[in-house]
């Protein structure tokens, strides 16, 4: 069974599911947000994998 907002606004009785309807739309609202989250994670991760590390002089200021 899927369980989209598109699937809840389908087979929900108007009024009296409209809990279930607004809840299968925050669900789908949060998993794409984790998504998205997930997605940046791993963008960023990768990028300071491939980061050149600066060199550093002690008594001098560290690069940030």
């Amino acid at each position: 069974m899927p369980h989209t907002a598109e699937y809840a606004a389908e087979t929900c009785t108007p009024g009296a599911d409209q809990a279930v309807l607004d809840a299968a739309v925050a669900l789908a609202g949060t998993a794409a947000a984790v998504a998205a989250d997930q997605q940046l994670r791993g963008q960023l991760q990768l990028e300071a994998a491939h980061r050149v590390p600066r060199t550093w002089v002690p008594g001098t200021a560290r690069p940030e």
